[in-house]
């Protein structure tokens, strides 16, 4: 099965390029837990709490595929002056659609 690969921004500002088997994590939130050790994703994944947005900041843009209720009320809810590409990290799949994109971690408790 062919990896997907695409780049995330930790929220030290570190770029690391990855590759991972499309479906290997339930969530992009739950592999930037396991993998990078970000500290996200208090609710682990039910699109409650706002801790693992994710700004999207190249590639194919995933910004409006199908987003459910809950992610939208949340998302609006989240400062975004500057009308970034956001979305909640628990709310990606580990798909074909994230290869070459590029995400930066936010640490949205500092904001909300």
């Amino acid at each position: 099965m062919k990896k997907i690969c695409f780049t995330i921004i930790d929220t030290l500002g570190d770029t690391h390029r990855v590759e991972v088997a499309p479906y290997a994590y339930r969530s992009l939130m739950e592999f930037l837990v396991n993998e990078l050790l970000e500290e996200i994703g208090d609710c682990k994944g039910r699109a409650w709490c706002g801790t693992c947005i994710v700004k999207q900041i190249s590639g194919r843009e995933l910004i409006n595929v199908d987003l459910e209720r809950d992610e939208i009320v949340l998302l609006d809810k989240y400062p975004n002056p500057e009308n970034a590409h956001i979305r909640l990290a628990c709310q990606i799949q580990i798909t074909g659609d994230l290869e070459n994109t590029c995400w930066e971690v936010v640490d949205s408790r500092l904001e909300m």
